[in-house]
């Protein structure tokens, strides 16, 4: 179903990271770990595992293309072009 589907483009997109980055996403999102113990696990400051997670999910966020925020662009954009549309007809 859709869940290997996604699972093999999360794999691949993971893939794509930078070592320490994904290694930071891994444990976070599927190991369970808090910022605090991912820290300690690899000897980094929180603010270091903070940025690393910050820029994981951003890169995944546009390997993967998000769909809430993909959605919300398409109806403001449908949006201005209808409304440009009629402002070209008016005229």
């Amino acid at each position: 179903g859709p869940d290997v589907t996604s699972n093999v483009a999360l794999r691949e997109a993971l893939a794509q990271l930078p070592e320490p980055t994904r290694h930071v996403v891994v444990l976070h999102y599927l190991h369970d770990l808090s910022i605090a113990q991912i820290s300690e696990e690899i000897s980094a400051p929180e603010g270091t595992i903070k940025a690393r997670l910050h820029r994981g999910r951003a890169a995944l966020a546009q390997l993967l293309g998000t769909p809430e925020p993909t959605a919300d662009h398409e109806d403001a954009t449908s949006t201005a072009a209808s409304g440009h549309q009629r402002k070209r007809g008016a005229a």
